[in-house]
């Protein structure tokens, strides 16, 4: 059992399996089952934006809304955009709220 599981592409995986991460690069054929496994045993799962989008419908929304484990969806390494709703929610995880 890992306290943080991340779902996503090698790009996301290289730095956070450095930092202790437990990493996981799934396809789209086992993404869900991936997803379910992380969900139930880790206390923080990250998703890159393409896993996301992999989840069947309504999956990735149920286990946000449950809040634990904290489920969050990373920004895209590709093409970063400012996601107000991303440093929010990180800042209250980590109880810097401003």
């Amino acid at each position: 059992m890992s306290d943080i599981v991340l779902l996503g592409d090698e790009l996301h995986a290289v730095g956070l399996h450095l930092a202790g991460v437990a990493t996981r690069c799934p396809s789209a054929a086992t993404a869900a089952q991936e997803f379910a496994q992380a969900v139930a045993t880790a206390q923080l799962v990250l998703l890159d934006r393409s896993v996301a989008a992999l989840m069947p419908e309504g999956a990735l929304q149920r286990a946000q809304r449950a809040m634990a484990p904290l489920v969050l969806v990373l920004p895209d390494l590709a093409a970063p955009a400012p996601d107000g709703a991303f440093v929010r929610q990180m800042r209250a995880v980590l109880g810097i709220e401003a």
